[in-house]
């Protein structure tokens, strides 16, 4: 945890623009530094399962310690958020809806009489844990498309993977196309389904996969 002095307000948003996933997290003490924190309070993994969970409090620099508790025996106080800002004033957390690794980004929406949808790229860890299978991986990539009623109510969403750790898929290929705004890929065959090709229409939000 970290507090920026006088311009906390500031400082804590333009930081927390940097963490938008597993990856970021584990780069926090990197990322920080940056920012200048005038005070730190750091909390170990090694006691994680006690209750307090002990660290260390941090005034300006490192050289003025004093101890810290944190009385539970889960020292995940943070929360990873990955916001979706949508019309109408409303806005949604992709980790509420889809899952906790995050790593979306907005392509592009459409709107019409039946309802709405959004086009999104993801790019996230394949194994939160960093290590065992697929911790090193490139991690998890594709689209997905969220549905929303006219009135930007989620109702679902649909997911489309180019590479996948998880479930196998590798060497996806590229296929160039006239239209820019039009991105197709040769999936190969993966642990759960046979090759086929993905085409995302970028204008149109949609995405279509065929043998």
């Amino acid at each position: 945890m970290y507090h920026f002095g006088s311009k906390h307000q500031k400082i804590s948003k333009q930081f927390k623009e940097k963490i938008n996933s597993p990856k970021d997290v584990e780069k926090v003490a990197e990322i920080v530094k940056n920012f200048t924190p005038k005070e730190t309070i750091l909390f170990g993994h090694d006691q994680a399962k006690e209750n307090p969970v002990t660290g260390t409090f941090y005034l300006g620099n490192k050289n003025k310690a004093q101890p810290a508790q944190l009385f539970t025996g889960n020292n995940m106080i943070y929360r990873y958020n990955n916001y979706l800002v949508l019309p109408n004033n409303k806005r949604i957390n992709t980790f509420d809806v889809i899952n906790v690794y995050g790593g979306n980004e907005l392509v592009s929406y459409v709107s019409g009489e039946k309802g709405n949808h959004v086009l999104l790229y993801f790019n996230h860890s394949s194994n939160l844990n960093a290590c065992g299978r697929c911790g090193a991986s490139e991690g998890e990539k594709g689209y997905r498309i969220l549905y929303f009623t006219r009135d930007w109510n989620y109702k679902r969403y649909e997911e489309f993977l180019t590479e996948s750790c998880l479930e196998g898929i590798f060497e996806t290929q590229k296929i160039k196309t006239k239209d820019p705004g039009i991105l197709q890929f040769k999936v190969p065959k993966s642990y759960s389904s046979p090759a086929y090709t993905l085409t995302v229409d970028t204008k149109k939000s949609s995405v279509v996969k065929s043998k």
